[in-house]
């Protein structure tokens, strides 16, 4: 089936749905009863469950992984690794200072 939708007053852009439509006889329709939507029995046709739903969490890494794309995530992650390096040699290049004037004897 194809419409069009009220906004779109020149036609130009058409909607497709998609159609299942089977006629069988009463016995069988009683004997193999469906849910409605997702609803159990979830049979012909086997619905999946729905994909790119935004789930709430306290997890802070899933709720990224949720909000950004696979690139993004990159270069975030990128940019918190190079901040903790730098945190890491701020801390650690006083002692490393420390340790050559202790074994120089303070040249």
């Amino acid at each position: 089936m194809t419409t069009y939708s009220p906004a779109d007053a020149n036609k130009k852009k058409p909607i497709k749905i998609y159609l299942d439509l089977r006629v069988v006889p009463e016995e069988y329709a009683k004997t193999n009863k469906v849910g409605a939507a997702r609803g159990d029995p979830n049979v012909e046709p086997t619905l999946p469950p729905p994909v790119g739903r935004f789930e709430l969490s306290l997890n802070p890494i899933k709720m990224l992984n949720q909000m950004c794309g696979a690139a993004l995530r990159c270069k975030i992650w990128t940019c918190i690794c190079c901040i903790i390096c730098l945190v890491v040699l701020y801390y650690v290049f006083p002692l490393l200072a420390s340790f050559k004037t202790l074994f120089t004897g303070g040249e």
